[in-house]
Formats: structure tokens, C-alpha cells, sequence
């Protein structure tokens, strides 16, 4: 599978479906910042279960309320979908 959409227009080469009967993972990623972030979101947008970590407990919280901390493009979108679709959560546990 190849994914090119935003939310920076990179390509992710992946050999696992993103289909219902493909086997998905659950990931967790360590901090939440840019690059975490827009892992996470776009984990869960392929399709993963995605569970995002963060020491900075003001950060979660607005997270778990469903705004994005910073701007990018795509980001609150995909941050909307993956909490809609219960593929992306967060915690500081």
C-alpha cells in the first residue's frame, strides 16, 4: 500500500493492508509533538489503532478534547477522524 496524502505530502510504504481484513497494529508513539503528532493521526488514518503518550498532562487533555496543540495542515482533520473513529487516543499514563 502506498499512502500520499497530506498532512505533509510524504509517501508511506507499508505491507500491511489498510483494509478491514488486514492485519492491523496497535501502536503507541512517545510524545506528541510535531513529529508525534502527525504520526499518530496518520497511523490511526491507515488504519491502526493508535495510542499517543505524553508526559505534559495540558497537552493531553486538549488532545483528548479534540484540538491539535499546534498548527498544520490536515492535522485537526485527521485528529477529528482518528477520535471519531476510536483508532486514535491519548494518555499521559
Amino acid at each position: 500500500m502506498v499512502y500520499t496524502g497530506r498532512p505533509w505530502g510524504a509517501t508511506i510504504r507499508s505491507g500491511i493492508s489498510s483494509e478491514p481484513e488486514g492485519a492491523l497494529l496497535r501502536i503507541a508513539v512517545v510524545g506528541t509533538g510535531h513529529v508525534g503528532l502527525i504520526s499518530c493521526v496518520t497511523f490511526a488514518h491507515i488504519g491502526h489503532e493508535v495510542v499517543g503518550i505524553d508526559a505534559d498532562g495540558a497537552k493531553i487533555e486538549t488532545l483528548k478534547a479534540g484540538r491539535s496543540p499546534f498548527f498544520e495542515p490536515g492535522v485537526q482533520e485527521l485528529l477529528d477522524e482518528g477520535i471519531a473513529n476510536g483508532r486514535l487516543r491519548f494518555t499521559s499514563d
